[in-house]
């Protein structure tokens, strides 16, 4: 079993996709980053001065072909899909021999135990868990609300409130925090991938990205605390999921946070269904 890292992410894509694609919903996280990476086009190479901050990208192969695939983009967590211990253990020892710097791992539940269990114990970084995940996938939207209020794309006179709105989402998920919200909103604009649902005021944000040809991932739902249990992100996740099937994408994918309840109640409500649960932990300095 070995360890193979690429460096241009449209030949690692193509490289792994069938093997990424036999689990569509449950690796739609790295699917749809790598569709975005290789959009962006040329990124830095291993020689150049800015290699840190190049994505790591990797791939594990045994005797019965593709074993793993591992995404990093620094200095967030890597990303895993679902992997044996022999695989785990491989990966591991290669961020050990090339002195990767993780931060903490991301993936479908048993993998990314294992792997910051490992990592604990051969790097000396206490493993800690910060949010249990929950993958859901769509295929039909099962209930449209019929609340008050409306749909639509976000405008330059959005920009200000949704740039707060997307510093509190980080904050209440436990995400980590985004350097500028400002330019990070303006970014989502200027990609129409983010929406907000008016009332008169604006109620609530949503948000889109990482299509693939096998989905997209609906993103960044909020709703200020004042606006709260009056069906809004159920209304606005809802009309965004029909809007992008309305476009051709063949299902909608998201993450929730295990631990809340009434999202969850209300993703199930419009026919989004669990596909399996995910796990992020940070890794802490010896």
């Amino acid at each position: 079993m070995r360890v193979v890292r690429e460096h241009d992410v449209a030949r690692f894509l193509e490289r792994v996709g069938p093997h990424l694609r036999e689990r569509v919903a449950e690796n739609n996280l790295m699917l749809g980053l790598l569709a975005d990476l290789a959009r962006a086009g040329s990124l830095p190479g291993p020689a150049t001065e800015d290699a840190k901050l190049a994505p790591v990208l990797l791939v594990v192969e045994g005797a019965k072909g593709i074993e793993a695939v591992a995404l990093q983009t620094p200095p967030r967590a890597i990303i895993l899909s679902r992997a044996t211990d022999e695989a785990i253990g491989a990966i591991v020892t290669f961020a050990l021999s090339t002195k990767l710097s993780l931060s903490g791992v991301l993936g479908p539940e048993e993998t990314a135990e294992r792997f910051a269990s490992l990592w604990g114990t051969r790097a000396g970084h206490a493993a800690v868990l910060r949010i249990a995940e929950m993958v859901y996938e769509l295929r039909r939207v099962r209930l449209l609300a019929k609340g008050p209020g409306k749909l639509r794309a976000a405008t330059v006179a959005d920009e200000n409130v949704l740039a707060a709105w997307m510093d509190a989402f980080h904050r209440e998920a436990g995400m980590d925090p985004v350097h500028d919200c400002l330019a990070f909103v303006r970014g989502k604009m200027a990609a129409r991938q983010l929406f907000v649902w008016e009332n008169d005021v604006l109620a609530s944000m949503v948000a889109w990205g990482g299509r693939t040809a096998e989905g997209v991932r609906i993103q960044y739902v909020y709703t200020p605390p004042a606006e709260r249990r009056k069906g809004y992100a159920s209304a606005s996740v809802a009309a965004l999921s029909q809007q992008l099937f309305d476009e051709g994408s063949p299902r909608c994918f998201l993450f929730t946070n295990a631990a809340n309840p009434t999202s969850n109640k209300i993703y199930r409500a419009i026919g989004y269904e669990r596909v399996c649960d995910f796990r992020l932990y940070d890794f802490r300095a010896p």
